[in-house]
């Protein structure tokens, strides 16, 4: 799979990544979809563990800035960091001003520069990709495109200062809580972020650039085919169809592999859908084990996808599908037919 994460936040939660101090989600100004998230503090950011190490990868993020870099310190938008954990590139706004720079980290507290590129205008969404190659001390490659058009082409020494010459985190806004929080960025860009998304090099599809994109949520509208589950109240699909999640509502079983589907909101954009990242946000009842699973009806068939171990407190498991689980690229259409709910693992 080459799509590794991808996230809009519209479950209307910031947990859907880990939180650098206290950023917070807005409904207004949003590039796509409900949610924005919004970054207006120096200390800010949020970052998503990859959950395996990579030599090149590919990231995505809407941006609308609310102000200049505040500080004689670059304030980072996306920072690369390696499976020590340690900071090793980012993108940022070069020190007081709204200038697209690259930089890598370099001795204890320090930071090269690499390059620079355009100037964004505030309140204004910039579609921004990196592209990033394995850190090298020649030849490594660090790419920035904006809003689809190149605009840094940096080829030479991308090897940060501390090993390995990898990637596992890719962060927005400020990086902290990793082994180089001292290193590189330590100020936030401020302005709003929606769209992220995070590729690798691997598999057939989302193996390149991720693309404008847009991240919009799809949410129970009613029954679907097989109703499985208990209601805590009413309907099944009226338990859990409110963004954000509600935990005065729900459905809940004790029988594995009983499930619920159910009719799905449809898409409102047009053109291709390169990946659907199914969002589930589960828990158990009482201390012991189980798990969740997402469910499909495609046509006439049930597809199970992976399982999700469950605690005793709600927490948040995603599965990225590149394509339909019935075999073929996804479509509007598809989706818009497809029935989608949890099943008891």
């Amino acid at each position: 799979m080459a799509r590794l994460f991808m996230t809009g936040w519209e479950t209307g939660s910031v947990d859907v990544m880990t939180l650098v101090g206290t950023p917070d989600l807005v409904t207004s100004n949003q590039r796509t979809g409900a949610y924005a998230l919004r970054i207006d503090a120096d200390s800010e950011g949020a970052y998503i563990n990859l959950g395996q190490t990579v030599t090149e990868l590919y990231a995505r993020v809407a941006f609308r800035p609310s102000q200049a870099a505040t500080s004689s310190n670059p304030n980072g938008i996306l920072t690369l960091v390696n499976s020590s954990n340690y900071n090793m590139l980012f993108l940022a706004f070069a020190p007081n001003t709204t200038v697209l720079a690259l930089y890598r980290v370099a001795d204890y507290g320090g930071v090269n520069f690499l390059a620079t590129g355009s100037t964004l205008q505030l309140n204004t969404w910039y579609t921004i990709e990196i592209h990033a190659t394995q850190p090298a001390d020649s030849g490594g490659v660090f790419q920035v495109r904006l809003n689809g058009v190149l605009d840094i082409n940096f080829t030479g020494d991308t090897m940060g200062y501390f090993p390995p010459a990898d990637y596992r985190v890719v962060t927005i806004g400020m990086p902290s809580g990793m082994q180089g929080v001292s290193v590189g960025v330590n100020c936030a860009a401020k302005g709003l972020y929606d769209d992220f998304a995070v590729n690798n090099t691997s598999g057939s599809v989302n193996n390149s650039w991720c693309g404008p994109g847009g991240i919009e949520a799809l949410k129970p509208t009613g029954a679907g085919t097989t109703t499985g589950l208990t209601a805590s109240t009413g309907n099944n699909w009226d338990c859990v169809d409110e963004v954000p999640p509600s935990d005065s509502d729900y459905v809940y079983g004790a029988t594995v592999d009983n499930y619920d589907t159910y009719a799905l909101s449809n898409t409102t954009h047009s053109g291709s859908v390169p990946a659907v990242c199914v969002w589930t946000r589960a828990a158990l009842s009482e201390a012991g084990s189980g798990a969740v699973a997402p469910v499909w009806r495609i046509g006439s068939t049930d597809y199970t996808g992976d399982d999700k171990n469950l605690d005793v407190s709600y927490v948040y498991s995603s599965q990225i599908y590149e394509q339909s689980p019935s075999g073929v690229s996804w479509t509007t259409s598809i989706l818009d037919a497809a029935e989608l709910g949890p099943k008891v693992r």
